[in-house]
């Protein structure tokens, strides 16, 4: 099977989509339900939603990569309010076989004073990630304290170098 003709709507995404979850998610018609893990104490239950996806070449001429966008919230819905994380999961077809290789999330500092209360997120738009050789562009949303929960205000552009299934970041602010 290669990346092209898979149903990423019925993919199974790595657990680490959501903060704190370390088993596997399996998702069926493009969403799952699944217990919160311990350290959201405050929810039961969490949802993962397949977003969209895109393919590109990231390793060489016919060597594609998927990357599925993946969001996990809390039990408020799907809003920006109840979002826990944004991630984007990259799969490889190497030996006919789809598999994850790593999970993105955006760089936003956790401790960053900006990020009051809101999960900062992927612009999946058009354009809102690049896949081309050795490299991942995404265009991330940051909160900073005068915004809504509606609407992030500041734009980020990280690029994301693989190094065979090891990737490292770095984030340039466009404002």
């Amino acid at each position: 099977m290669t990346t092209r003709a898979v149903a990423w709507t019925s993919v199974s995404v790595p657990g680490d989509v959501c903060p704190g979850r370390t088993k596997p998610v399996k998702l069926s018609h493009g969403k799952a339900t699944v217990p919160a893990p311990r350290s959201l104490r405050s929810l039961k239950q969490v949802t993962v939603t397949e977003v969209t996806h895109v393919v590109g070449d990231l390793y060489g001429p016919g060597r594609y990569v998927a990357a599925v966008n993946v969001r996990c919230s809390g039990s408020k819905g799907t809003t920006p309010a109840s979002e826990l994380q944004d991630s984007w999961v990259l799969y490889t077809d190497a030996d006919g076989t789809v598999e994850p290789i790593v999970t993105l999330t955006p760089r936003q500092p956790a401790d960053d004073e900006k990020a009051v209360g809101h999960a900062p997120y992927f612009d999946t738009a058009p354009g809102g990630i690049t896949i081309a050789p050795d490299a991942v562009t995404v265009h991330e949303l940051w909160y900073t304290p005068k915004d809504r929960t509606c609407c992030p205000s500041e734009h980020v552009t990280t690029v994301w170098r693989a190094h065979g299934t090891s990737f490292s970041s770095y984030t340039l602010i466009k404002g």
